[in-house]
């Protein structure tokens, strides 16, 4: 990992040696100038990732030289200023510097302000390529049909891009959601804002709740720094709640909030902070069911079903197959750099006789397959029927076998998908965790034996 590079502009000699013996201690790449001109010209040809600039400099002092090195540079400006002339490093944060600390200051206090500045420096950078990818591969065509039933998912998505409404995305595993989104902010008036994807079932509660709303130093073990938490980052933009069904009714219970005041309270902090940002949630589940269970907050429920989205599985738009497959085969054939391909009449055939239970994502693996395999022009049906008869197999297979084993086999994926958490398994099996528990024993799935399967996959 390259170290991150800070540039001092400071002319007294001795502050700038304590600055970079300290900075220089922590692993920064230290640059450092005793007049603002210098600096610029040096701006012009490299790059950085903090400016600490003192206020007071030989010629163009730091107030002045803040909007050349706006010009030049996105890194964060950090000030320093004489004790006594807060008024000027105020004036510095008006013109668009980042923080400020008056000499005296302690080394500790220095490095924690410099740490929040390189955090958020960071967290831009990220938030400009997401944007930036978003632009580029993700548009509205991008969502592949021409059926009867695809069209109407086209015009609920055009709808909910026109307003600023909450929209809910409902839809099977691997039927586009995650893409429903993106094409649903790609064509909103949020377009050049960020578009941040937030996986709910991969997290725990407390590290949900400090990645959507951020934390302040000290609010828990191991929280060593200030971070700003994915709502806050998201401002101006659009931020998509991937299986929100498996939250906790503390996240519910926040993200309501969020949505009733737009407001954000990071963990440890008494204070709010205004958010602007529009949220589209998806669940693979019947939401509706969920909250006359008890498993999901009814209000909630009502707040993020503003606009609600279905996408059909495939098996209810095979018309679409064909254009789906010739799709994502020229895609494939480019990514593989192999020649253009095509498919016979007979292995069209085959694949619009398949049921795709995977829905769009077992198409697009099994186009994959073929694309890596076959060596001929053309796919023709044999070949692209052993791929879809090894997936109809496994299927035949599974639902041949005992009930037992079946309920086996789903634990441990439950507790795979999340790495041994109980509480989380519990939640999405929608059982108590004493009965987790209790199943638990019946299978013989100690703790150990789920670490070993999970060590194995991640071996694999």
């Amino acid at each position: 990992m390259m170290k991150e590079r800070i540039l001092i502009i400071e002319d007294d000699e001795g502050m700038q040696f304590f600055l970079s013996e300290a900075l220089q201690k922590q692993e920064y790449k230290v640059f450092s100038f005793s007049d603002a001109e210098k600096a610029l010209t040096w701006l012009e040809k490299e790059a950085c990732d903090l400016i600490l600039l003192d206020i007071k400099l030989p010629g163009m002092d730091g107030i002045e030289a803040i909007d050349p090195i706006r010009g030049r540079s996105d890194a964060a400006i950090i000030v320093i200023t004489a004790f006594g002339n807060k008024k000027l490093a105020l004036d510095a944060i008006h013109k668009g510097a980042y923080d400020y600390f008056t000499k005296p200051f302690l080394l500790d206090e220095m490095e924690v302000t410099i740490k929040r500045a390189l955090e958020k420096g960071r967290l831009q950078k990220e938030l400009v390529q997401l944007r930036k990818k978003a632009i580029e591969s993700v548009t509205f065509p991008d969502i592949i049909g021409q059926g009867h039933v695809i069209k109407q998912v086209f015009r609920q998505v055009a709808r909910a891009a026109e307003t600023d409404a909450t929209v809910l995305i409902l839809g099977e595993t691997g039927t586009g959601k995650e893409l429903a989104a993106h094409a649903t902010h790609a064509r909103s008036r949020r377009t050049n804002g960020p578009f941040i994807i937030v996986n709910c079932s991969s997290l725990s509660e407390s590290l949900l709740e400090s990645e959507l709303f951020g934390h302040l130093k000290g609010a828990f073990t191991g929280a060593c720094s200030d971070k700003v938490g994915l709502f806050d980052a998201a401002t101006g933009g659009t931020i998509f709640l991937d299986e929100i069904d498996s939250t906790s009714q503390q996240i519910q219970l926040s993200l309501l909030r969020v949505l009733e005041d737009k407001q954000v309270r990071p963990v440890g902090s008494v204070s709010r902070k205004m958010v602007d940002v529009r949220v589209i949630a998806s669940t693979q589940r019947d939401l509706f069911k969920l909250t006359k269970e008890g498993a999901f907050r009814e209000d909630l429920y009502y707040r993020i079903s503003a606009i609600t989205i279905t996408l059909p599985p495939l098996r209810e738009r095979i018309e679409d197959v064909p254009l789906l497959a010739e799709h994502f085969l020229r895609k494939l054939c480019k990514q593989a750099s192999k020649q253009p391909r095509s498919f016979s009449t007979k292995a069209l055939e085959s694949l619009m006789s398949y049921h795709w239970p995977g829905n769009v994502r077992e198409l697009e693996n099994v186009i994959k397959q073929a694309v890596l395999f076959s060596q001929e022009p053309v796919i023709n049906q044999p070949e692209l029927s052993i791929f879809i008869q090894n997936g109809r197999a496994s299927q035949e297979n599974h639902a041949l076998k005992k009930l037992d084993d079946m309920e086996r086999e789903h634990l441990v994926r439950v507790l795979v998908h999340t790495r041994n958490n109980k509480t989380r398994a519990a939640r999405i099996l929608g059982i108590p965790r004493t009965t987790l528990y209790q199943k638990m024993k019946k299978h013989l799935l100690s703790s150990d034996a789920i670490q070993e399967e999970l060590l194995r996959q991640t071996d694999g």
